[in-house]
């Protein structure tokens, strides 16, 4: 990606970058000033970008969780992103993958203040940030119009309908130029080489070519490489140990976090109609896999393509935490009180 920063000029504008298997180019195009005006390492430029965007999101769930849920469960959600590895990992590595955790979670803070304050201005800097996340990562293309729709079905009745039908035409605006070089370049649609003052480059062959179930099998098994792909996402133990990785102990999260983000989920079925907030996470939960599922598994979770589901595992965590400390709390209350009554 290092190259590529040197490439872009004002007579030069691409929508996506045509090396190798293609480069999505917001983290380039992030780092162009920096690397202008200070002409330093790339790598430096990349992690800083990395470190501001992670800190960012921290803040974002913190804010989004405490002024829409518990003040409680935003503490422990923001100190569970700080330490877990994979947050430190999409924090220090210039992945456009890592960044979606920002521009996601910034797209739903201004929703939720959206359907709190009734203001179109919020409802289009919401899907201004979701419609960056279409140049930064494929994954979008799936996952934001999914994310949308649920959040509709649950949240239907505190949503200004006039203001999300015009800030869906605005996303759908923005990401014309984008979505044009997919349907150039994976779908062979159209031919055109300029859109605005986008250039659209020619791509050999793209990413999702060389690792898709549509590529890698056939006929059935593309159906049962699918089903199972996305089965393997809820046996969370690939979370903390892939057979793939050097490490032991911990891959994306701690070993300990398992059970947690079980007991999280749990809670929120529990109370599943009783809670809208519950209601988004359980769904969350159970349709995440779907769009990273379409690639081949590979042995357990992705760090990248699963990276849409960092912000739930957490939260997830964060009341299994909750909960725990809760119960522990009231068995000691109880011992004490059983004490007391025995003297």
């Amino acid at each position: 990606m290092a190259d590529l920063i040197k490439t872009v000029s004002l007579g030069n504008i691409p929508v996506h970058f045509s090396s190798v298997n293609g480069e999505n180019i917001t983290i380039i195009y992030l780092a162009v000033p920096f690397y202008r005006i200070f002409n330093t390492q790339t790598v430096l430029i990349f992690r800083f970008i990395a470190l501001v965007f992670n800190s960012g999101f921290i803040i974002l769930t913190f804010l989004l969780l405490k002024n829409f849920f518990s003040e409680k469960l935003a503490l422990v959600a923001a100190a569970l992103l700080a330490i877990w590895p994979w947050s430190i990992k999409a924090g220090s590595i210039g992945y456009n993958a890592y960044l979606l955790l920002f521009l996601y979670s910034a797209g739903l803070y201004l929703f939720f203040l959206a359907m709190k304050k009734g203001r179109l201005v919020f409802y289009f800097s919401a899907v201004f940030f979701w419609a960056i996340s279409f140049y930064t990562y494929s994954l979008s293309f799936v996952w934001v119009p999914l994310f949308l729709l649920i959040i509709f079905i649950i949240y239907r009745r505190d949503i200004n309908l006039k203001h999300f039908i015009y800030s869906l035409i605005f996303l759908l605006i923005l990401i014309i130029p984008i979505s044009l070089f997919f349907l150039k370049n994976q779908f062979h649609l159209v031919t055109l080489n300029y859109f605005l003052f986008f250039n659209i480059p020619d791509l050999a062959i793209s990413r999702f070519d060389t690792i898709s179930i549509f590529t890698l099998y056939d006929g059935v098994w593309i159906a049962l490489n699918y089903f199972f792909n996305y089965f393997l996402h809820f046996a969370l133990l690939f979370l903390s140990y892939n057979p793939t990785s050097d490490s032991f102990w911990f891959y994306l999260v701690y070993l300990w976090d398992v059970p947690l983000i079980f007991l999280g989920l749990f809670v929120c079925l529990k109370n599943f109609k009783q809670n809208k907030f519950y209601q988004l996470l359980v769904i969350w939960f159970f349709t995440y896999p779907l769009a990273s599922s379409f690639i081949n598994a590979e042995g357990g979770f992705s760090s990248t393509r699963d990276i849409h589901s960092l912000p739930l595992l957490a939260i997830l965590s964060a009341i299994g935490i909750l909960i725990f400390w809760d119960s522990l709390k009231k068995l000691y209350l109880i011992k004490l009180s059983g004490n007391k009554t025995s003297s």
